[in-house]
């Protein structure tokens, strides 16, 4: 699509949520300048268990992020894990 509109890698500054493959191959490219990972399958994973612990009485002392930001340097990492 960028190509289709004539717009050159870095040209316009964009970052997003990037959950897809397809923003992670533009972040790669050069198109998406950064994005943010969310993971709702881990995310609903580490808040239920918390709150099982909590329930039992072990005291939470810590947050759970519930995303990443990153750049070109990291997208092929994001983009192997979502090709899994």
């Amino acid at each position: 699509v960028w190509e289709q509109a004539g717009v050159q890698p870095g040209e316009i500054p964009v970052v997003g949520p990037a959950s897809s493959s397809a923003t992670a191959q533009e972040i790669l490219d050069g198109y998406v300048l950064g994005g943010i990972w969310q993971d709702p399958q881990m995310t609903s994973y580490m808040g239920l268990s918390l709150a099982s612990a909590v329930a039992s009485g072990i005291a939470a002392g810590f947050d759970i992020h519930t995303g990443t930001l990153y750049e070109q340097d990291r997208a092929q990492f994001y983009l192997d894990m979502m090709s899994q």
